[in-house]
């Protein structure tokens, strides 16, 4: 990338990555920033009503949907408040360290993982089936 260092003469010199001098904490949040928009935004993909109805299957159809609609909330609750606790803890910190980047990046793991449980929970639990042995131990 280059910027011109004499607007008059128009010179420019190369200048390094804009991101290489860029703090690690603001780098940090950027990339919670996106995951957690990625991760809301995905979580509608599992409520659906199928067109084309008539108005009794219509209301069946969104009857059926109702579980899908309840995770959807409370994932993308639970969600939310991680982003939002998530960022004023980084933005509190001084500087980043390894740690807090293995930390930050275990806790973006676990919102992807919440795009499963949104995708289990409606089709076994909320609608009175049990989940296989294989995925939940007693």
């Amino acid at each position: 990338m280059t910027e011109p260092t004499d607007p008059a003469a128009g010179t420019e010199t190369p200048t390094a990555d804009p991101h290489e001098d860029a703090p690690g904490v603001t780098r940090l949040v950027t990339l919670s920033d996106g995951m957690n928009a990625i991760a809301m935004t995905l979580l509608v993909i599992n409520v659906t009503v199928p067109g084309h109805l008539d108005a009794a299957a219509f209301h069946k159809a969104l009857n059926d949907a109702l579980p899908g609609l309840g995770a959807f909330a409370l994932t993308f609750t639970l969600i939310a408040g991680f982003w939002r606790d998530h960022r004023r803890i980084l933005t509190s910190l001084p500087t980043e360290t390894a740690v807090v980047t293995r930390l930050v990046l275990l806790g973006l793991g676990l919102v992807a993982l919440l795009w499963f449980w949104l995708t289990l929970v409606p089709a076994h639990c909320l609608l009175g089936h049990r989940l296989p042995g294989r995925l939940l131990r007693r």
